[in-house]
């Protein structure tokens, strides 16, 4: 089993949250409360895994987590009747360190792999396809090889039998090697990763139920990306002013030059497709690269309501799809009998309702991940205790009994699915400027821009689940107590060295 940190410890950490909350109930509790802590969880040892994570999917937009909308009834109808945890979070809100965090049960800041081509993981990390090959499992990968949010040179080169580029394989084809596994007598363990929700999208997207077409310029069509059209055109000069703006391209003097030429070719296709034919390498880069995101307003109601539509639409697909395909696939007798099925999402989506768009803040709507677990004996539950994408990796060898001597910032969760407690802690999200802390319904937000973390906004995420009322003046010793258990909670962590 992974090994869990001794209760002499635990009470400590349990006093430090009962002086956090300044609550003698709470301080009074904690023997009773360990003791449920420590309570026998549900074991699947030797059984195959298949975990699947679906990229920028929000919770906030299923209707099992509450969402007005049925977006993906096939999913819902898997959580509903296997376990869900409707309280997980990302620790981070792109790609690249979300995934590491996942298959490794460290926070971004320990395993510091949070920036593109900076880094490499060290081979002495915790590393859950490693543990499980060294643990007799076949290993097998669906994911993009060739994008650098999932590096296979610096991340995902160990522990990995068989890799299929989600780009051109579909899922059956790794399902089926994953039955061809398990018939051997082998055990295995299947990982699906899928972009499909991500941006960017197309207006062949849009639902066909919308009907408002003011914003049919927002996104290209397929003929737009491979053709001198005037929407593409017009992409292309808001693009070059977004990148010119940011100081985006390396040469920037030949993107403003052809940013002028079809700024004075406005009105005249002609002059503006001659010009195109004399940048070729700026224009691939543009096609390639292309963002619809730079012509959306966050402020503007109407846009975002079309924004989500899409992005709703491209939920609904993806379960009509291959989530339904593998819904069907894991039903079979020789693979529901032992294997356990875990779908998650890595981080969300937000729609302007902080002022923002795609996936950048530490907001509910783009750290509020789906966790739901399907696994041989346990039946349905809906457990309310607090999660979070670092707990995957040792609940997963937790369940298969792997005793490892690895230590991970998460923690398995699989007492629970016995009627077991977890210990009281803190769940952190980490961004390049920002922390949250995440105490049960309270969530902190840290400004970490300067020498020292300062606290900037607090919510009660049960009373104010869209965040919008700033409590940290009004409860700032509060904060101030969850900062400084953070702080003492850190010293424990150490980032791993290169």
């Amino acid at each position: 089993m992974v090994p869990i940190v001794k209760k002499s410890r635990i009470f400590r950490s349990l006093f430090y949250l009962a002086a956090v909350m300044g609550c003698s109930i709470l301080a009074a509790g904690i023997y009773w409360y360990a003791g449920k802590i420590f309570q026998r969880g549900i074991s699947c040892k030797n059984c195959n895994v298949i975990l699947v994570s679906l990229d920028t999917l929000s919770a906030d937009n299923l209707s099992c987590y509450g969402y007005e909308h049925n977006t993906a009834p096939n999913l819902c109808a898997f959580a509903d009747k296997q376990v869900n945890f409707p309280h997980a979070y990302a620790n981070s809100t792109y790609t690249l360190p979300t995934h590491v965090t996942m298959f490794t049960g460290l926070y971004p800041s320990t395993h510091t792999i949070q920036e593109v081509g900076t880094k490499k993981l060290p081979e002495s990390a915790p590393f859950l396809p490693s543990i499980l090959k060294d643990n007799g499992y076949r290993t097998i990968f669906l994911m993009d090889q060739y994008n650098p949010h999932m590096p296979m040179d610096t991340v995902y080169f160990r522990g990995i039998d068989t890799q299929f580029d989600e780009s051109t394989v579909p899922w059956s084809r790794a399902l089926n090697e994953f039955e061809n596994v398990i018939r051997r007598g082998e055990k295995a363990f299947l990982f699906i990763h899928s972009y499909y929700v991500h941006p960017p999208y197309n207006e062949e997207d849009k639902p066909a139920s919308y009907a408002d077409d003011d914003f049919d310029w927002i996104f290209l069509r397929d003929s737009d990306k491979t053709g001198n059209t005037q929407n593409f055109i017009d992409f292309l000069i808001t693009a070059l002013q977004h990148n010119l703006a940011n100081n985006v391209p390396k040469d920037p003097a030949r993107h403003r030059a052809l940013l002028d030429e079809l700024t004075a070719g406005v009105g005249n296709i002609i002059t503006q497709q001659k010009a195109l034919s004399r940048y070729d390498a700026i224009v691939k880069e543009y096609r390639e690269n292309y963002d619809p995101l730079i012509r959306l307003d966050p402020a503007d109601p109407r846009q975002m309501s079309y924004f989500k539509s899409v992005y709703d639409e491209r939920i609904r697909k993806l379960d009509s799809g291959p989530l339904r395909e593998l819904l069907s696939f894991v039903q079979k007798p020789s693979v529901a009998a032992n294997t356990i099925v875990i779908i998650t999402s890595d981080h969300g989506e937000e729609f302007g309702e902080h002022g923002f768009i795609s996936h950048s803040t530490l907001y509910n709507p783009n750290t509020h991940v789906v966790f739901t677990m399907g696994i041989p004996g346990v039946n349905s539950r809906r457990i309310m205790e607090y999660v979070q994408t670092a707990d995957i990796t040792p609940t997963i060898i937790d369940l298969l009994g792997i005793h490892t001597s690895f230590v991970f910032d998460g923690i398995s969760v699989a007492r629970t699915l016995s009627g077991g407690r977890l210990l009281r802690r803190m769940l952190v999200a980490e961004s390049a400027r920002n922390i949250t802390l995440r105490l049960g319904r309270w969530k902190l937000f840290l400004d970490k821009s300067g020498i020292d973390s300062v606290p900037v906004e607090l919510y009660d995420t049960e009373k104010d689940p869209k965040e919008q009322i700033n409590l940290l003046f009004s409860h700032f010793r509060f904060a101030q107590n969850m900062l400084s258990a953070y702080k003492r909670q850190i010293h424990e962590i150490t980032p791993l060295s290169f």
